[in-house]
């Protein structure tokens, strides 16, 4: 049984590198590949018994992962005279992980009424221009290089 190292690649560049068990398997666990396709292949260092070699490359596709965006407000219903604070949560939906960044914009129906950034996932705006009537809020998070775009579900938003 072949015995020693694996040296995992992604084109060129190495990505770790791992020891052959006791069945001649290596295994390398990675979660920092960028969203893209990578060429990864895998190269055995040989020992005294077994002549060094390569894998066929495998070509991994990295895509982003989706997200959900979860929108509530700070009072509802609010009163005229009251700033209202909308919060927005976005976080990764099945698979994948990390925070999500970027921004995230704030709608009255088909109306912008501002955007605000990301800051370990959650976006607040503060508003105190509602009309007294019900307002059809949503958030719209643009994405970014890792998560795809999402919309909240509709806040109705009730100013008297």
């Amino acid at each position: 049984m072949p015995t020693g190292t694996v040296v995992f690649m992604d084109a060129s560049t190495p990505l770790g590198t791992a020891t052959l068990n006791s069945r001649g398997v290596a295994a390398l666990v990675i979660s920092t590949l960028a969203t893209v396709s990578h060429s990864i292949a895998a190269v055995y260092d040989g020992d005294l018994n077994f002549t060094p070699s390569a894998s066929d490359t495998l070509n991994q596709v990295v895509n982003k992962a989706a997200s959900r965006t979860i929108l509530v407000s700070s009072v509802n219903p609010s009163l005229r005279i009251q700033s209202v604070k909308f919060t927005a949560t976005v976080v990764s939906s099945g698979i994948g992980a990390g925070t999500p960044t970027g921004a995230v914009t704030f709608n009255d129906g088909l109306t912008t009424l501002g955007e605000a950034p990301l800051i370990n996932g959650t976006a607040t705006f503060l508003i105190s221009t509602l009309s007294s009537a019900s307002h059809s809020i949503t958030a719209v998070y643009s994405g970014d290089s890792n998560f795809t775009t999402s919309t909240s579900k509709i806040l109705n938003q009730v100013v008297k």
